[in-house]
Order: structure tokens, then C-alpha cells, then sequence
């Protein structure tokens, strides 16, 4: 009767460690699986390169949600998504902190069709953060490696 717990115990617990193994996807998993862009969208990506949590907002609307995360061997995982939007000017809020207390950080981004656009969300010490619009179709040095945390992709 143990023996057979003790099976079932171990293969449960080994289960459980072979799913937290799971590799998540990069900048460079996606890359090949974003569809191309037309001249009635753009695209911005979200990215945190800083400790903090951030939740994003464009036009009024919750659009996704940044942290970082600490890997066992202490490297920093940090985290981006993108979003699809039509050319003309949107408004960017950003909240980094905790869900009481927050501050918020605001960024008016004007797209033309077929733009892509990085933004980065940035939480300093003492509390003070912000929102910065990186040059047109520069993509971050490092960014390779982050992690996708955005909605699923189609094959």
C-alpha cells in the first residue's frame, strides 16, 4: 500500500517539476510567428527592464501587465507584449506599483500604418517612474531574451 503512494507521490512531484520547466517563449520564439504588418495597423511592444509591476493602458483600455521575475540562477527575466492598433494618436497610461497605491505615468504615441514602436516601462528608485517612446523600428539591445507574456499567438 505505501509502495504504491510512494509511486504515485513521486511521479506527481516529478510532474510538477517537468511543467515548471517549461520553457517560455522569447522575443526570438516570436518573431517568426508575428504576422506582417499592414498599412491599417501598427504595432507597439511593452517591455520592463526594472523591478516594480506595471499595468498598461491605451485609450482607456487595460491592455496588458509587465513584472520581471528572478530565475534560480539569479538572472532577471524580464517580461514584453505587443499590441496592434490603427495609425493616429493614442493615449499611453502606465501604472507601476502596488494595486492601492500606484504611480501613473501618461505618453501620448502618434503610429502611421505599418509602424512598430517600443516602449519602455522604467520604475526608479525612490518611487518615480516613466514611460519612454524609443526610436522607430529599434529593437532593444537585450530584448532577445525576454520574456512573451502577451496573449497566445496563432501558429
Amino acid at each position: 500500500m505505501y509502495g504504491r503512494a510512494r509511486v504515485v507521490f513521486v511521479v506527481v512531484v516529478l510532474a510538477l517539476w517537468l511543467a515548471g520547466c517549461a520553457t517560455a517563449l522569447t522575443y526570438t520564439d516570436i518573431q517568426d510567428q508575428l504576422p506582417p504588418l499592414t498599412i491599417d495597423k501598427a504595432r507597439i511592444f511593452f517591455y520592463s527592464e526594472g523591478p516594480g509591476d506595471w499595468r498598461i493602458k491605451i485609450d482607456g483600455q487595460r491592455v496588458g501587465r509587465l513584472g520581471h521575475e528572478s530565475n534560480s540562477s539569479s538572472d532577471d527575466l524580464w517580461q514584453f507584449f505587443f499590441i496592434e492598433l490603427p495609425p493616429g494618436v493614442h493615449e499611453v497610461v502606465g501604472t507601476s506599483g502596488g494595486l492601492l497605491i500606484g504611480d501613473e505615468t501618461r505618453l501620448r504615441v502618434t503610429l502611421s500604418g505599418g509602424d512598430i514602436r517600443y516602449v519602455k516601462a522604467l520604475f526608479r528608485s525612490r518611487g518615480s517612474s516613466s514611460l519612454i517612446l524609443l526610436d522607430k523600428d529599434s529593437v532593444p539591445a537585450g530584448m532577445y531574451r525576454y520574456i512573451y507574456v502577451g496573449s497566445k499567438l496563432k501558429p
